[in-house]
């Protein structure tokens, strides 16, 4: 409940902020944006689904035909149900996890129809691990996340971007019994809906 709240909560700042921009000289802004995203990666050997969304302000610099852009911003995103994970003694046993936190992006001729950015993710949240039959938790932890990426976006609008994702989620967690935390990194790959202005 707590990550879905951070995500509704980073969607509607982000929402509140679309079209409100701050202007230096002739060609440099500041912007605001905001919009979900959906990853899919593998945990455990496992496809699952991240829900989440993100906001942040956008710097741009440079003139009209070398336009470049810089962002900084929230996240929040949790994982969509549980996941049953593997266990030698064959006892079903569920694993949820949810983080957020802070992401920088770097992003190459945004003006352009087609173009594309390097991301940064860098999370902190939680994972526990409940027994399958009872819903009795086993076990805990903090985590911490970082994830880069490279995105491949599309301006449908002025103010409406679609990118399609590919990055590698690596994901640190303390003492956990049932899973390692090799398991829980991996490649991940999604969509995302950027709304505000270039």
């Amino acid at each position: 409940m707590k990550d879905l709240l951070l995500v509704l909560a980073i969607m509607i700042v982000g929402q509140l902020a679309i079209g409100q921009g701050i202007e230096y000289r002739n060609t440099s802004t500041i912007k605001s944006f905001g919009g979900p995203f959906i990853k899919t990666n593998s945990i455990d050997g496992q496809t699952r689904i991240l829900i989440g969304g993100q906001g942040g302000l956008i710097l741009n610099w440079g003139n009209t035909e070398s336009h470049h852009q810089m962002a900084v911003g929230g996240f929040g995103n949790g994982m969509a149900g549980e996941l049953v994970i593997s266990s030698v003694d064959e006892s079903d046993r569920t694993l949820s996890m949810g983080f957020g936190g802070l992401f920088v992006e770097y992003l190459h001729r945004p003006m352009s129809k087609l173009h594309f950015s390097l991301p940064l993710y860098l999370g902190i949240g939680s994972l526990s691990i409940k027994d399958g039959e009872t819903g009795d938790r086993l076990e805990k932890s903090n985590i911490i996340t970082i994830d880069p990426g490279i995105n491949l976006a599309y301006n449908v609008s002025s103010f409406l971007t679609i990118g399609v994702n590919l990055g590698h989620r690596w994901v640190k967690a303390k003492d956990l019994t049932y899973i390692s935390n090799t398991d829980l990194s991996n490649i991940n790959y999604g969509i995302q809906f950027r709304f505000g202005i270039h």
